[in-house]
């Protein structure tokens, strides 16, 4: 695949897109540290509900920077970039969105699984298998050895 000729002294398109994608996705993890105003981040058991909405936003704010910021040469040279991070995007707002449905294990066995799939190119099997390894780790790591309790529901929907 040959790379196109590019002038960066010319404003292009895919640049202004990642600069409001960008910003949308700042806006996003803005609205995410705004929304859990009232949770914990500490409290007298460990960690509080609001620790890992707040990495997660601070995560979504640190790429909108980077996305937003980048130059406007290399954006046109990094499109397959954009297009992941806005797959990436997509699935974490999906997960989201039916969290209440299938508990923190369905959903993030489900973003694990479609990403590794969809942007990662792996196979189905080993997808599902990495995935599987992947919420068996994050769950010891939370449950045993940070000791948060987590509500049955939140964990199986």
């Amino acid at each position: 695949m040959e790379t196109p000729d590019v002038d960066a002294s010319k404003p292009s398109l895919v640049a202004f897109g990642d600069r409001l994608f960008g910003i949308l996705v700042i806006l996003i993890g803005i609205g995410a540290i705004y929304t859990t105003q009232g949770l914990d981040i500490w409290n007298e058991d460990g960690p509080g509900a609001r620790l890992v909405p707040l990495f997660a936003a601070a995560l979504m704010i640190a790429s909108g920077f980077a996305v937003a910021l980048r130059n406007a040469a290399a954006a046109r040279l990094e499109r397959s970039f954009a297009i992941k991070f806005a797959v990436y995007m997509v699935l974490m707002l999906a997960c989201i969105a039916v969290f209440d449905a299938l508990g923190a294990i369905g959903a993030f066995l489900a973003f694990f699984v479609l990403e590794m799939v969809l942007v990662e190119k792996y196979p189905l099997v080993r997808a599902c298998i990495v995935s599987a390894i992947t919420i068996v780790v994050l769950y010891l790591v939370f449950a045993v050895g940070l000791q948060m309790s987590l509500p049955r529901f939140s964990l199986f929907g």
